[in-house]
């Protein structure tokens, strides 16, 4: 019943990194405002003067363009979509950059996709020198979305170690109108890894492997698609690119062996060069 034909609300925050402000915190219907990114648990209570009762809501904030690093904050669970596992408890959108390893956060990092839908703007595993940053996909989907002309958008080791074993899903780039790169093995001193064991790469416009650093490409299965290059250190003389295939399909319109130590190895498999 209403005893006083009156039923009092208010909202409060529970829990959450910063302050949550609301517009009014008396009225059910109300705007709110968040002083940081993160993760807050707000209670509405409710009273008609004889009877009350509350319930709770958890939100994430996440602002747009802002680095989301890799620290683990979901313990044992290393799912890319668990939100505690990124700064800021939040995952990447596709307008934010996303770092996996590096001195700051978790310098030995490592990370699984399985599930559709994951995507970044631009992606660094092992940022730092003496970080390592592994990333492994076993299906699902992991999108690009970086709108820059010559844009990289993947780095397979950055400064330091970085290693992604893909078994299955789509790795891909969404913007196929301008040049997009994934490197493995990028600066001097760095280490990248790529392991092709299933799935499909689709959409970069260039795969360098060892820019300046030490990059190798292990295709034992599936599918690189709509490549138009595959290079092997193409400019640095102190990288070393090696790509050796014992299965799958690679479709690339060109292969450059550059001025560093490179080479193809194919033992197995279907290379489509040129065609």
């Amino acid at each position: 019943g209403l005893p006083s034909g009156v039923t009092n609300v208010l909202w409060s925050e529970i829990s959450g990194p910063g302050v949550a402000t609301f517009g009014d915190s008396t009225q059910a219907l109300t705007t709110v405002t968040f002083s940081q990114d993160g993760v807050y648990v707000l209670r509405l209570w409710a009273s008609d003067t004889q009877f009350d009762n509350s319930n709770t809501v958890q939100i994430t904030v996440s602002t747009p363009g802002i680095t989301r690093y890799w620290d683990q904050g979901g313990g044992s669970d290393s799912n890319w979509s668990t939100a505690a596992n990124w700064t800021l408890d939040s995952e990447p959108l596709d307008v934010d950059p996303a770092i996996i390893g590096d001195n700051a956060n978790t310098k030995n990092a490592l990370a699984q996709i399985a599930q559709p839908g994951e995507r970044y703007k631009d992606l660094f595993l092992g940022y730092d020198a003496g970080s390592t940053g592994t990333l492994t996909m076993t299906g699902g989907s992991l999108t690009a979305n970086d709108p820059g002309v010559n844009a990289a958008v993947m780095f397979v080791g950055y400064n330091g170690v970085g290693n992604f074993v893909q078994t299955g899903g789509v790795v891909s780039n969404i913007d196929q109108s301008s040049f997009k790169y994934l490197y493995v093995g990028y600066n001097a001193g760095a280490s990248g890894n790529y392991e092709l064991d299933g799935g499909i790469i689709a959409g970069f416009s260039h795969v360098i492997v060892g820019k300046a650093g030490q990059g190798t490409f292990v295709q034992n299965a599936g599918s690189t698609n709509n490549a138009l290059y595959i290079m092997l250190t193409p400019w640095d003389a102190t990288g070393q690119g090696i790509y050796t295939m014992s299965g799958g399909v690679l479709n690339a319109s060109s292969m450059d062996l550059g001025i560093g130590q490179c080479a193809f190895t194919q033992y197995a498999g279907q290379a489509n060069i040129g065609g």
